[in-house]
Order: C-alpha cells, then structure tokens, then sequence
C-alpha cells in the first residue's frame, strides 16, 4: 500500500500558520509479488475528512472479497500529522479449492453458534469421563454432575452413546459426535 498525505487549507496571511480545516489522503492498493514488485494496482482512492474524524473507502464488493480502508488524521499543536490506519482484506473464498477439514470445521463452528450446545466428542465409560467442546470451542474432560455452558451432565447411555445435560428441568441428549 502506498500512502501520501496532502493538506487542503484556507489561503491566510504568510506569517500566520493555520491548521487545515480538511485533510485528503490518497492511497493506493496494489498486488505485489514475492520480491514485493507491483504486479497491478488495484485502486487508488483518495480520502478527504477533518482532523480527528475517521473516514473508510471500500474496494471490491463483499460477496467476492475486497479491502476496507480506514483512516482517523490527528494534528499534533507543531503542526504535525499523525494516521491511524486500519485495513482489512477479504478474500473469496472458492468451495471448491477450499481445504475440506476447514469447510468441515467452519460448519461444525457455525452450526454450535447456532444452537448453542456442547458438542459431545467421546466417552470413557469405565472411567466415567467424557470429552466435551463447549461453545467457544474449548474440548475437557467431564464426570456427570459437571456444568458445561450452563448445562449439568446427567447420565450418559452407552448402548445408545447419547449424552443427556440438563438445564433449568429441560432435558437436552447429545449424541456422540463421529469424525
């Protein structure tokens, strides 16, 4: 990324220093290779905002990816100009080159925030421990009479591998989940 700051100010006297009432800030957004060569531009936008108030430029649309750019100018009382910058890219994901165990693993994540439960991963019956993945993804090892999200491990169903929690009189089974 390449940046240049210029400063857009109302003419005065020369011996009177004035602070820019608006700040234009321009940019570019390029691809670049491994040695860091430009291999295209992809945009060069220009920013204009006041001193202390951040402005964004989007590049690409969101379904196929694309580039956030903010920036917040600060003047400093010398005069000086100083850039918080923030830029996030998105990249297009194509299912059909994505990595099947992260396609997988999105899934799984997306269906827990879904719903809201643990999810049971297996048993050592003998030894009364089950391995469960509360909602923000942390896997321990659990005996019944143990809360979990809220949830309290109950009983568990060898025959069936079904884990029953309970919470507030609701009965909730989770079956053992198979990679």
């Amino acid at each position: 990324m390449l940046l240049s700051a210029g400063l857009l100010a109302p003419l005065l006297a020369a011996d009177e220093p004035a602070a820019p009432t608006h700040i234009q800030i321009k940019t570019s957004f390029a691809k670049v290779d491994a040695a860091g060569k430009v291999i295209e531009v992809i945009s060069s936008p220009t920013i204009i905002t006041t001193a202390s108030k951040q402005a964004t430029v989007s590049i690409g649309g969101s379904g196929e990816g694309g580039i956030t750019f903010s920036v917040t100018p600060t003047l400093g009382a010398d005069g000086t100009i100083a850039l918080k910058m923030d830029t996030q890219v998105k990249t297009k994901v194509d299912p059909a080159t994505q990595n099947p165990d992260d396609l997988r693993r999105q899934q799984k994540e997306a269906s827990r925030k879904k719903t809201g439960m643990p999810v049971f991963h297996s048993a050592i019956p003998a030894e009364g421990l089950f391995s469960v993945e509360d909602v923000a993804g942390l896997r321990r090892w659990v005996k019944v009479g143990r809360v979990i999200d809220g949830w309290t491990v109950k009983s568990y169903d060898a025959r069936r591998e079904i884990l029953t929690l309970s919470q507030l009189g609701r009965l909730q089974e989770l079956t053992l989940h198979k990679a």
